[in-house]
């Protein structure tokens, strides 16, 4: 919805409620991803751990835990990233709240959810680095006969490269897009300015 250069009240009211909504749906939409992504892992994770530990003959199986370790680092980052990115956003929706009540002399009352993604992507995100340092940890926690240390000592070191690497990375990439989308945000605003001149 554009505002015309000199909205009436009705206009900044309408503005605001149709904000409000759109952040509402943004952010059910962000939580239902948000449990598909960490039913995803877990059924990835499962599925590994349980070949894993019913195939004991090859010392090399352990590099199989690999994949739900980059996983669970990438995605618990990126959770840990998002969570903060979307107090932000719960604020504004806060704000705009406020607005209403007291500009507009409408009683909105409490948006019921809007901190229950921030909560829940925390959540999320410090559990799935807890089953990553679980998983890695597995082999020296089953005492699994491994017929050579060095493949333990390989997996240990490849898993634990793999947390702090991917967790590293993965907040470096979300916040690298954060900062992209922010750009392309200020700059259509500013040709939307010029182009209002």
């Amino acid at each position: 919805m554009r505002i015309s250069e000199h909205p009436t009240s009705k206009e900044v009211r309408d503005f605001k409620i149709k904000e409000i909504e759109k952040r509402i749906t943004t952010n059910q939409f962000y939580l239902s991803i948000a449990f598909q992504a960490n039913g995803f892992f877990y059924l990835t994770t499962g599925v590994v751990l349980g070949y894993y530990l019913n195939q004991k003959d090859s010392e090399y199986l352990v590099y199989f835990l690999l994949l739900p370790i980059l996983l669970g680092t990438v995605l618990g980052g990126i959770f840990i990233y998002g969570a903060s990115l979307n107090k932000e956003a719960s604020n504004i929706i806060e704000g705009l709240r406020t607005s209403l009540d007291e500009d507009d002399r409408l009683d909105v009352g409490t948006i019921p959810d809007v901190n229950l993604l921030h909560i829940l992507l925390r959540i999320f995100g410090y559990i799935l680095l807890l089953v990553v340092a679980t998983l890695i940890a597995l082999p020296f926690l089953i005492r699994l006969p491994v017929t050579s240390t060095s493949t333990i000592g390989w997996f240990f070191s490849a898993g634990f490269i793999i947390l702090v690497a991917g967790a590293v990375s993965s907040h470096y990439f979300a916040w690298k897009q954060y900062k992209k989308l922010q750009g392309q945000k200020e700059k259509s605003e500013t040709e939307s300015i010029a182009t209002d001149s």
